[in-house]
């Protein structure tokens, strides 16, 4: 994937118009999303369901037990 700069977006390096970013590689390397494995983000998106779900059954639990319907 290529990027393109507007005229605003463009950096003068030694005289000459250069835009800093010109690929999907280079953006992600910006923003630091390239320091974790893929296996890493799974297993963390995995753990993040599971919290919220135990989460979400808690506190339907302590409403429920709330209203003495538990």
């Amino acid at each position: 994937m290529s990027f393109y700069c507007k005229d605003s977006e463009y950096l003068v390096y030694e005289g000459v118009k250069v835009c800093p970013i010109t690929n999907g590689d280079q953006f992600l390397s910006n923003y630091h999303f390239d320091r974790y494995e893929i296996w890493e983000c799974a297993v963390a998106l995995i753990g993040l369901y599971f919290m919220f779900r135990i989460l979400g059954f808690l506190a339907l639990w302590l409403l429920a037990k709330k209203k003495g319907t538990a």
